[in-house]
């Protein structure tokens, strides 16, 4: 049996990622500290709960930021890390940097000197699209050889040092790195951080979202189901290449002010908002170029945002309804 480490599992890409390797017959150990504000604990205690369910499925609570040599035990007879803990969000990250720089940069650097120094085989571990920064998009989209110097914000700069770090180890050590820059990802069991939740969340509540810049901004909103079956594609074939980096984006922006209109849409009620100036760390614009992905593996297309929103939204009333009656 295939045994596989994710860090972050109960975080929204780690509880899917998991869960679709279980049901492919993996053995999952998963790490997380289980940190976060109220409503970011509740989902992450919900998702973690369903994968303590599985059989195959072992949970370690740690936080990566500290000593972790505990987790030499765990590696006995694995040859894949996946890293996926990190502090998320944008403009959090400029309210509290010093977390995001300990939990996404220190973090970081721990986990992977203990791949290396118990031979983990392949490092696989989430990037960002942030790194891309606030820049004129081409009509094919952001491709990964773009120069990605200028972070508009401190979390964009904690994903672009952890593809640097990566860097030095693969030709240093001889490991294999495969970096994800991840564009908006969305779906059942997401982020109370963002807009999908917290524009459902502000219509099933009946209270006022806000949505900053107009609405004008544009994200490349990508369905989970699509991350998780693009990694997998990624942990079964094997390349060549030390050093990788890869866009996962559904390569289809939209404006925040669609996003918003789709959810009330499924959402089958109206829904109240306010516009508001952009924050710091916000880029006008995300869409990936995923050529380079789609040459190495068997990429299908990915999710209609319309087919994806009705999943969410459907999902989420659930779930709401679920903790109401609790």
């Amino acid at each position: 049996m295939n045994k596989i480490i994710i860090t972050g599992a109960a975080g929204f890409i780690g509880h899917a990622l998991t869960k679709s390797l279980l049901a492919k017959g993996f053995y999952v150990i998963g790490i997380d500290c289980m940190t976060g504000d109220y409503k970011q604990k509740g989902i992450k205690e919900y998702r973690l709960h369903e994968l303590l369910q599985e059989p195959n499925f072992s949970y370690v609570n740690l936080d990566l930021s500290c000593d972790i040599t505990s987790l030499n035990s765990c590696l006995i007879g694995c040859n894949t890390i996946i890293h996926l803990a990190a502090s998320a969000g944008v403009r959090e990250s400029m309210k509290e940097p010093s977390i995001f720089i300990r939990n996404n940069i220190s973090a970081f650097a721990n986990i992977i000197e203990l791949a290396h120094k118990n031979g983990i085989k392949r490092f696989i571990y989430a990037s960002s699209s942030s790194v891309y920064g606030n820049r004129e998009i081409g009509t094919n989209g952001l491709t990964e050889d773009e120069i990605t110097d200028c972070p508009q914000s401190v979390y964009a700069m904690t994903k672009k040092s952890n593809e640097l770090l990566a860097y030095v180890y693969s030709s240093a050590y001889n490991m294999q790195t495969i970096g994800l820059r991840l564009f908006s990802v969305y779906g059942p069991y997401g982020r109370p951080d963002m807009a999908p939740w917290i524009f459902a969340n502000s219509i099933y509540e009946d209270s006022i979202a806000t949505i900053y810049n107009e609405g004008e901004m544009q994200r490349d909103f990508t369905y989970i189901d699509d991350v998780t079956n693009a990694i997998i594609s990624i942990i079964n074939k094997t390349i060549k290449d030390k050093y990788v980096i890869y866009n996962i984006g559904a390569s289809n922006p939209h404006s925040i002010n669609e996003l918003y209109k789709i959810i009330e849409m499924e959402m089958r009620k109206s829904g109240k908002y306010q516009y508001k100036a952009t924050k710091n760390g916000d880029v006008k614009a995300t869409f990936a170029n995923i050529d380079r992905l789609k040459k190495n593996y068997d990429i299908k297309s990915f999710t209609n945002i319309h087919t994806g929103l009705s999943s969410f939204c459907s999902w989420f009333q659930k779930y709401m309804a679920e903790k109401t009656k609790k």
